[in-house]
């Protein structure tokens, strides 16, 4: 992630070697969060290490939620009709009390 001066703020590593899929945030270089899949069936679900944050979403629609135990935090969609696939909007909610 880039902000408006072109400057790296935060960058995602996806770890390899493991059985499902996980990632290591790093915000202004500092590890921020480790994002953990869940062993589900029909509805994708991923933890937030770090925090009591947890993801539900629509694999098909690429539509996801983040929410914590005030409530929704933010909102993830892909954007349509992009070349390659890394196009996306995160909406984060302005309510100080779900952060």
């Amino acid at each position: 992630m880039i902000d408006a001066n072109n400057r790296e703020v935060a960058f995602i590593k996806q770890e390899i070697f493991v059985f499902l899929p996980q990632f290591e945030v790093y915000v202004n270089g500092i590890h921020a969060v480790t994002v953990k899949k869940e062993l589900t069936f029909f509805t994708p679900k991923y933890t937030l290490e770090g925090t009591d944050w947890s993801v539900d979403g629509d694999f098909w629609q690429h539509r996801y939620e983040i929410t914590g135990p005030a409530g929704s935090v933010a909102s993830i969609s892909k954007a349509l009709f992009t070349w390659g696939d890394k196009s996306a909007y995160l909406t984060p909610r302005m309510d100080k009390t779900a952060v």
